[in-house]
């Protein structure tokens, strides 16, 4: 039962992590899908993606030639961030965010834990039913549930 959790929960922060908190963060356009070689792939599987500073998102293709579609699967991704194509790397700059932003990210967020997949095993542990606090506390404890 334990890994089943930790294994719920890991997949969870994972999904969150893609959520844009004024830090940039390779996770936030890893899993953006690219029209390459007559396939979908992610970004990860065809570029280096580092964060060289807290609000700059670099993007280095393995092959030049991808360098376009990259750049159009950021601004098709609906992920808010406007790329810049410099030579062969892709600078993706996070904008500062407003309330107006913050709000939508809440929505965001909200949808997300109501799709998550491991949704009904988090909130059925041993037969019980866990709250949300509990599973907050677990969480943050690293220590089994109860």
């Amino acid at each position: 039962m334990q890994t089943r959790m930790q294994k719920a929960l890991d997949h969870a922060l994972h999904e969150f992590s893609s959520i844009h908190t004024g830090k940039a963060s390779p996770t936030m356009v890893e899993g953006v899908m690219v029209d390459a070689y007559g396939s979908s792939m992610r970004i990860k599987d065809c570029a280096a993606i580092t964060t060289p500073d807290a609000r700059l998102i670099q993007i280095q293709p393995w092959d030049k030639g991808l360098t376009k579609a990259i750049e159009k699967a950021i601004q098709q991704a609906n992920l808010g961030l406007n790329p810049s194509v410099d030579g062969q790397v892709i600078r993706v700059p996070l904008p500062e965010l407003s309330r107006e932003r913050r709000q939508e990210f809440v929505k965001v967020v909200n949808r997300m834990a109501e799709a998550d997949p491991h949704k009904e095993f988090l909130h059925t542990v041993d037969g019980a039913s866990a709250t949300w606090e509990q599973l907050k506390e677990f969480l943050w404890s690293g220590q089994s549930y109860e």
